[in-house]
């Protein structure tokens, strides 16, 4: 090779370091511009690319980067991925989740115990804290990205969770109490999630989720609370309490699919236990 060939491939080996970075930072905000959520367009974009953006200035010695970017890149899967599932062509499953749960409340359902207490206050938490699924864990993941020693096991753990998840939802579509209600399988159940919304927020937030409504088993959203609670500490187990607490409550999910959820989590982050290394600096970039 003569010194002329090297030099030029010096210079776009050089020019590639300094624009590799911006070029995964465009990408993934493209990327996370597709997932259809309940926020406003874009939401997404904001919560992941401005971590992004901050480890890729300030971070330059740490793997920190390709961490965040994984995290982005596997809930953009996960959200493009799920809404295909119910066009499998699986049987969607109704009552093993109605009988477990009948059992656990003695006979009638949790879900149905709970709306008949009629108490708004108690309805309008639940959809509250429902509605922090779609900004909460990132948030909690820049928290813990600098503050903990976890940030790697808590990335690597979602990316676990939503990967199972999307397994067994191909596999097993399972209705949630709200659906069931609505088919006549169950008495007493209504969907709150929506219900004490105003109309057009119900019409927006239907026509732009992106959702899957027979992918109640396991329950991601009490999945990814329970990821928050392990890697958060104490104020984190607050949040998944509640979040199980409410999905039960406003009919989102059976308790049987919340236990689920959260033991997917604890088995994800037992996994990782001494697999990856729990410092921030995990990989050499």
């Amino acid at each position: 090779m003569n010194g002329h060939a090297a030099t030029t491939l010096n210079s776009l080996s050089s020019v590639a370091q300094k624009l590799w970075r911006p070029a995964i930072i465009l990408l993934t905000l493209c990327a996370l511009l597709f997932p259809k959520t309940r926020l406003a367009p874009g939401s997404y974009a904001l919560l992941f690319a401005l971590p992004l953006a901050w480890v890729a200035v300030r971070e330059r010695e740490s793997g920190d980067f390709k961490l965040w970017t994984i995290y982005a890149l596997s809930f953009v899967a996960f959200a493009l991925t799920r809404p295909m599932l119910d066009n499998l062509g699986q049987p969607v499953r109704v009552h093993y989740p109605m009988i477990v749960d009948r059992i656990i409340g003695f006979g009638t359902l949790p879900t149905v115990r709970l709306q008949a207490l009629h108490l708004p206050f108690l309805d309008w938490l639940g959809v509250v804290v429902h509605m922090t699924y779609y900004f909460a864990p990132p948030l909690a993941g820049f928290y813990i990205w600098r503050r903990k020693e976890c940030f790697s096991r808590f990335v690597f753990s979602l990316v676990s969770v939503y990967a199972v998840a999307l397994v067994i939802h191909a596999l097993v579509p399972t209705a949630p109490p709200w659906l069931a209600a609505e088919q006549g399988h169950a008495a007493g159940i209504q969907r709150q999630l929506f219900s004490l919304l105003f109309p057009e927020l119900y019409t927006y937030g239907m026509a732009v989720s992106g959702a899957n409504d027979v992918a109640a088993m396991p329950s991601v959203h009490m999945a990814v609370a329970t990821v928050v609670g392990l890697g958060m500490g104490r104020y984190g187990w607050i949040y998944a309490v509640l979040m199980g607490y409410s999905l039960v409550h406003i009919g989102e999910h059976y308790v049987t699919d919340v236990l689920a959820g959260a033991l997917l989590a604890i088995l994800a982050w037992a996994f990782f236990a001494g697999k990856i290394s729990p410092g921030r600096k995990t990989w050499e970039t």
